[in-house]
C-alpha cells in the first residue's frame, strides 16, 4: 500500500514533518520504479526545484530510512508504493495504480513526472485519474521487451511470456501516452520506436539524460600499458540476458590465449527485474555462466565502479537491453575510459568511432573479440581516446542539461 514516509526525527516524534514553510511555487510529484537510482539520478534537481521554493514529492518503491532522512532532510517529501517485479499478472499494476492515484488526490500536485517504463505509464494513468495536474511521461527507456538485435532493430523478447509482455506494454504505452500534456525521451531512437510503437503519438522531445555532476565526476589516470602486459577491460551490468556478458566470456576466453597478460572484470549486482516488473521469466544470466570462464573472467560483483575503473583500460558496453541512456557508458567516459559498446539507441550518440571508441553487434563474441584486440595492436592511442571519451561526456552527459529540460517542463 502506499505509504507517506516521515524523517526518523518525525517518526519519534509521532507527527508528520511537511517540507520548509515557504509559500510555494509548484507542487511536483515525481514517480519512478526506484527510491535509490532515482534520488542519484535527480536528487540534485530536486535540489534546486527545492531551493526554488517549489514542493516535490519522490514517489518511488525500495525506501529506507537514511534515505527517507536525506530526502526531508533537503525539504523535500517522500511516498512508498508497491511496484510488483518480475510479474505479468494484470491485476498487480493495477494494485499500483490505486496506490499512486489515491497519493495524488491527496497531495494534489501541480505537476506529475513519470520516469522510466512502468513507473512512467503508471504515473501517467494515475494522473489523469487524479485530475487537476500537467502530466509529463519521461519514457527513459523500453527496456528488455525491446533486444536490439545485431543489426540494430529493436524486437519484442521471444517466447509466450515475452510476447504478452510485449503487448502489455505497447497497449499501456498508448494509454500513457495519449493522456501526458508532454512525452519525452533521452535519445531520437527511442523517438522514432515510440512513433512505430503508437503512431497516434503526438509531439515528443528528446531530452538528455539524467546526466552527471561533472565538477566531480573528473578523469582518472589511465593504468601502466607497458609492452607485454596486456590491458584490462572492464563490463559493468546487471547479471541478465541480452547484456553481452556471455558475448564477453566468449571473446575474453578466446583473446586470453592469444595475449595471457590480458585481464578481464565483470561488475554488477545480480539479476532484478528492471522498472518494475517488464522483463519476463527466465531475465536472469542461467547458473554458471561466468563459473564456466573461472580463470579468464573475474567476476567482482556490485562494488563502486571507481575501484574497477582505476585499473581498467577500455570499458566494454556490449548490450542490446534497450536502455534509453547507457549511464555506465556515460560514466565511464566522464572517468577518461575508451568505450566499445553495441550499436544500440542508447549508444550511437555517445561514441565517435575510432575517436573515443568503437561500435560491436550487440551479442557477437566474434566481433567482440576483434575489438579488443585492436586496442592491443595500438595502445598508444589510448590517451587520446581517453580524452575524447571525457569531451565527448561534457557534451552529452552533463547534469545541467537535464535539469535545465525538466525545470523547462514544470514551468510549461
Amino acid at each position: 500500500m502506499s505509504m507517506r514516509l516521515l524523517p526518523t526525527a518525525a517518526r519519534k516524534a509521532g507527527q508528520p514533518v511537511r517540507g520548509a514553510a515557504i509559500a510555494p511555487a509548484q507542487r511536483i510529484a515525481l514517480i519512478t520504479a526506484d527510491a535509490h537510482d532515482t534520488h542519484a539520478a535527480y536528487g540534485a534537481w530536486m535540489g534546486e526545484m527545492l531551493d526554488a521554493r517549489h514542493r516535490v514529492l519522490l514517489v518511488a518503491p525500495n525506501f529506507d530510512q537514511p534515505l527517507v532522512d536525506a530526502v526531508h532532510g533537503r525539504g523535500g517529501e517522500c511516498e512508498g508504493y508497491e511496484l510488483v517485479r518480475g510479474s505479468l499478472s494484470p491485476f498487480d499494476p493495477m494494485k499500483s495504480l490505486r496506490q499512486l492515484v489515491v497519493s495524488l488526490k491527496e497531495w494534489r500536485p501541480h505537476v506529475v513526472i513519470g520516469v522510466g517504463l512502468r513507473a512512467a505509464v503508471l504515473g501517467a494513468l494515475a494522473a489523469r485519474r487524479a485530475g487537476g495536474c500537467r502530466i509529463v511521461t519521461v519514457v527513459s527507456g523500453l527496456g528488455p521487451i525491446f533486444h536490439e538485435m545485431p543489426e540494430g532493430v529493436a524486437v519484442p523478447v521471444f517466447g509466450r511470456a515475452g510476447r504478452r509482455a510485449h503487448r502489455m506494454a505497447v497497449m499501456g504505452l498508448a494509454r500513457a501516452l495519449k493522456v501526458s500534456d508532454v512525452v519525452a525521451v533521452h535519445n531520437r531512437y527511442d523517438a522514432q520506436l515510440l512513433r512505430t510503437l503508437v503512431p497516434a503519438v503526438g509531439a515528443i522531445d528528446v531530452v538528455p539524460e539524467p546526466g552527471l555532476d561533472l565538477t566531480r565526476v573528473l578523469p582518472l589516470p589511465l593504468p601502466s600499458t607497458e609492452h607485454g602486459r596486456g590491458l584490462t577491460f572492464a563490463l559493468f551490468a546487471p547479471l541478465q540476458l541480452g547484456r553481452g556478458i556471455e558475448a564477453f566470456c566468449q571473446a575474453a576466453h578466446a583473446l586470453k590465449a592469444d595475449v595471457p597478460g590480458c585481464r578481464f572484470v565483470v561488475a554488477g549486482r545480480t539479476a532484478v527485474a528492471s522498472d518494475g516488473g517488464m522483463s519476463t521469466v527466465g531475465d536472469a544470466l542461467p547458473p554458471g555462466t561466468l563459473e564456466a570462464y573461472a580463470g579468464v573472467v573475474e567476476y567482482v560483483g556490485d562494488v563502486d565502479p571507481d575501484t574497477i575503473l582505476a585499473n581498467t583500460h577500455v570499458v566494454v558496453h556490449p548490450s542490446g537491453y534497450g536502455e534509453g541512456h547507457a549511464k555506465m557508458l556515460s560514466y565511464a567516459m566522464a572517468r577518461g575510459r575508451p568505450v566499445i559498446a553495441s550499436w544500440t539507441r542508447a549508444a550511437r550518440d555517445l561514441i565517435d568511432e575510432r575517436v573515443n571508441g568503437c561500435f560491436v553487434p550487440p551479442g557477437d563474441a566474434g566481433s567482440l573479440k576483434r575489438a579488443m584486440a585492436s586496442f592491443l595492436r595500438r595502445p598508444e592511442l589510448l590517451a587520446a581516446m581517453a580524452r575524447a571519451s571525457r569531451a565527448k561526456a561534457e557534451r552529452m552527459a552533463d547534469q545541467n542539461l537535464a535539469h535545465a529540460s525538466l525545470s523547462g517542463f514544470t514551468a510549461m
